[in-house]
């Protein structure tokens, strides 16, 4: 028998757990072996995870299934917030960490955005609805609305210029202060969204690493975020004296775009070597 045990970081309804119970049932019950699953389910707000865990062929694994209802830096920074493991124990954050991270609405020369001029020639204000959409204009081809995203300023943004007055509008609300320029001068401005990583997502209420303390009670963490740069991570883990952790960067491997992923445990374990990835230290 197999024990494998979850800890699911922000885990909302609970699905992303349920499916890992499924998906590692199925693989062990193809080598013959029945897995036992054990699993944590922590968010602030849990979402009713238990009815993931009672369809059948996730039930019939789960051996228990703990539901806290605490801000995750309170409850990491316990003494003891698990008891003792049983088996393999894994730590789970998919795209949690970004739900925390810092948002604004920057105004910028068009010099500040280095791919402006390629998607909008020598005058961005061409991709404007107001100069795209009416009679006699180009049309919505020449709109500059992408989901694709762009480092800005030390944070990413979406490709979204032809949103700039909206954009304004919404800057105008949190700036009133800023509102005297006119829309269309020479001196307008592009104003875009922009969100970065909060580095006091990885901190504890006592000033502790969050992955310091998940690597004290787990076997291996799996991290999965939006705004968590390879650099963000490893000036982390710098700060907070991390030597002894390895980081692997899934990321190209499972072909994940928008997204990081990256795979943490002890440089002792040599199961890490296994895992498709580069490492990053």
């Amino acid at each position: 028998m197999a024990t494998v045990e979850l800890i699911d970081l922000g885990a909302g309804s609970g699905v992303l757990a349920a499916g890992v119970c499924r998906e590692l049932g199925g693989f062990f019950a193809g080598q013959n072996t029945r897995p036992t699953f054990r699993v944590w389910a922590l968010d602030l707000w849990p979402m009713g995870p238990k009815r993931f865990f009672a369809q059948r062929d996730v039930r019939r694994f789960t051996d228990s299934l703990t539901i806290i209802k605490a801000d995750y830096r309170d409850w990491l920074s316990a003494d003891e917030p698990f008891p003792p493991a049983r088996g393999l124990r894994v730590a789970l954050a998919s795209r949690f960490f970004n739900n925390l991270s810092d948002f604004q609405i920057d105004s910028l020369s068009p010099a500040q955005i280095p791919w402006l001029r390629d998607f909008a020639g020598s005058d961005w204000k061409n991709c404007l609805p107001s100069r795209c959409l009416g009679r006699g204009q180009p049309g919505a081809s020449a709109l500059l609305i992408s989901n694709s995203r762009a480092w800005i300023g030390g944070g990413r943004t979406f490709k979204q210029v032809s949103l700039s007055q909206y954009y304004r509008g919404l800057y105008t609300l949190m700036h009133p202060q800023d509102a005297d320029e006119p829309l269309d001068t020479p001196a307008d401005r592009v104003f875009l969204p922009r969100r970065r990583f909060r580095r006091s997502a990885l901190r504890n209420r006592d000033g502790g690493s969050i992955i310091e303390r998940l690597n004290d009670w787990c076997d291996l963490i799996v991290v999965q975020d939006a705004d968590l740069r390879p650099s963000d991570l490893r000036a982390h883990c710098d700060r907070a004296g991390l030597s002894g952790l390895v980081a692997i960067d899934m990321t190209k491997q499972l072909g994940l775009r928008g997204h990081y992923c990256y795979a943490l445990g002890d440089s002792r374990d040599d199961a890490l070597k296994s895992l498709d990835g580069q490492r990053l230290w």
